[in-house]
């Protein structure tokens, strides 16, 4: 997708039904800058995730602002009505910069090639003007930065479009004399649609949910959607069983043609809902959520921990002022 930028290339090749168009975008701007070579895209892939970590930290930075000017607002309120807060600002910060590294490093990492570290910057972002426009009478400036924060987001990757539409619709309930909003959002589905034939915001939940759930298979040489509904119009050719080979006959000139648009081979099948299928798929998923928050337990045991010893001094001060 990435060569779509280069010189005498097809800009087309950044619309697809599966990989939203912004990494790409940049990776082949970066190598059309600095002339990468083809042997050195990958090298340049890696440097560049290293600019999207400090984007996504800068994002951060905005974000945690944001939170630090609510929580000392909230902590003079309390001082003022004789309460503790239970935790210290300082310890506050020290929580966020501990679970963004970990989550950006540890989770995300920098060791794939993938838009996940990109989005975050943008999620980072969203929540920091949203929380800019907490307990704020309703301005046109903070939904349209918060519309084009979300739409170019949906841009690095297609799973922030329902997440911001959620943040769009949390704004009713935070505002002040809330009026309707303008919404600024991603045109992206303009040529995506016009190059699918139908109208699509992209079509990465129907490819996930054929090949997750409804276990299409072989996973990247389509033959059959599994339990999904219809056939595949446009299979790749089966040639070979043994070892099973295939052909796309008609596909751009790609390396593999249906990992490069996954949504062209899918065409003609439909995700087929099956809740036991369903449940099955969400099995690894609430496996890593476990192993997640296995994995801040020492972080939530401190917190608890220090929110005691506030709670016991609370109720220790008072006494100490009068005796």
């Amino acid at each position: 997708m990435s060569d779509g930028v280069l010189p005498g290339s097809d800009w087309h090749r950044l619309i697809n039904g599966v990989w939203s168009p912004l990494y790409p975008a940049i990776l082949g701007v970066f190598r059309r800058v600095f002339n990468i070579s083809p042997q050195h895209e990958i090298v340049a892939g890696h440097l560049l995730n290293i600019v999207f970590f400090l984007f996504a930290f800068a994002c951060f930075e905005f974000f945690l602002r944001r939170a630090i000017q609510k929580l000392v607002t909230r902590e003079n309120a309390a001082a003022q009505a004789g309460s503790l807060a239970y935790l210290p600002v300082s310890l506050y910060v020290s929580l966020a910069y501990s679970l963004f590294l970990w989550g950006s490093i540890a989770q995300i990492s920098l060791s794939n090639l993938r838009a996940d570290m990109l989005m975050s910057g943008f999620v980072y972002l969203a929540i920091g003007i949203l929380l800019g426009m907490q307990a704020s009478p309703a301005r046109w400036n903070a939904y349209i930065a918060l519309g084009l924060v979300l739409g170019v987001g949906v841009l690095a990757k297609e799973p922030l479009l329902p997440l911001g539409i959620l943040i769009f619709g949390v704004t009713i309930f935070l505002v002040d004399n809330w009026r309707p909003f303008f919404s600024s959002a991603s045109l992206y589905f303009v040529p995506l649609s016009m190059a699918r034939g139908h109208f699509t915001l992209g079509e990465s939940g129907k490819f996930n949910y054929l090949t997750n759930v409804n276990r299409a298979q072989p996973l990247w040489y389509l033959q059959t959607p599994g339990d999904g509904i219809g056939q595949f119009l446009h299979p790749p050719e089966k040639i070979f069983s043994s070892p099973p080979a295939y052909a796309f006959p008609v596909a751009p000139l790609v390396t593999h043609p249906l990992r490069f648009d996954p949504s062209i081979w899918v065409v003609g099948a439909k995700p087929h809902f099956l809740l036991k299928d369903q449940m099955l798929a969400l099995k690894p998923t609430l496996r890593k959520i476990a192993q997640l928050l296995f994995e801040l337990i020492p972080v939530i045991l401190l917190v608890c921990a220090l929110a005691i010893v506030n709670w016991k001094r609370k109720l220790l001060l008072p006494a100490l002022k009068t005796s």
